[in-house]
């Protein structure tokens, strides 16, 4: 397969779906955290564990989570003031003592700056990332799927030999 063709491949797989939009951009939302926060964290698993447990769309979830996960690094040093910020917030100062005294609660590295800032960061932008796809699922199967099919490069690439070909093979891939 063409380099990044894949998760156009699979946008485009999710956009024709049966899933409706509010899974679509559940999952995008979902992927969002999994994507922004490190990786190899407890609330990852959390995040992962409601993905599987109720009627998420995986593929929404698992692009997002690759293309946020593009962007994070870039993102450190912002997570790493942000989380400064709320860990030396004086009025948190107690919060912060007792949870690092609880039993189990060093597991999360919640005391991390850029573990703490990046979660902060992705609850913040969770409801606006799950408006914008739900927004935009609605939209792209309203009207916008009718003007990109009917775009002359589309037709082109559809009456294409390469496209029949990819057609015929593509669910052996799977």
């Amino acid at each position: 397969m063409f380099p990044g063709i894949g998760p156009v491949s699979n946008l485009i797989k999710i956009l024709h779906s049966d899933a409706s939009p509010a899974q679509v951009a559940g999952g995008v939302a979902l992927g969002l955290i999994i994507g922004l926060t490190p990786l190899l964290n407890i609330h990852n698993l959390l995040v992962l564990f409601i993905i599987l447990l109720i009627r998420i769309n995986l593929g929404s979830a698992m692009l997002s989570f690759m293309l946020f996960s593009l962007i994070a690094y870039l993102l450190d040093p912002l997570y790493h003031q942000l989380g400064l910020m709320i860990l030396k917030s004086p009025e948190l100062q107690t919060l912060w003592t007792d949870l690092y005294n609880a039993p189990g609660m060093r597991l999360t590295r919640f005391n991390n700056s850029i573990v703490m800032g990046s979660l902060a960061l992705s609850l913040i932008l969770i409801i606006p990332v799950w408006l914008a796809a739900f927004a935009f699922v609605r939209s792209y199967r309203g009207s916008l799927k009718e003007k990109i099919d009917n775009l002359r490069i589309v037709k082109l690439v559809k009456a294409s030999s390469i496209y029949k070909w990819y057609e015929r093979i593509r669910f052996w891939t799977v």
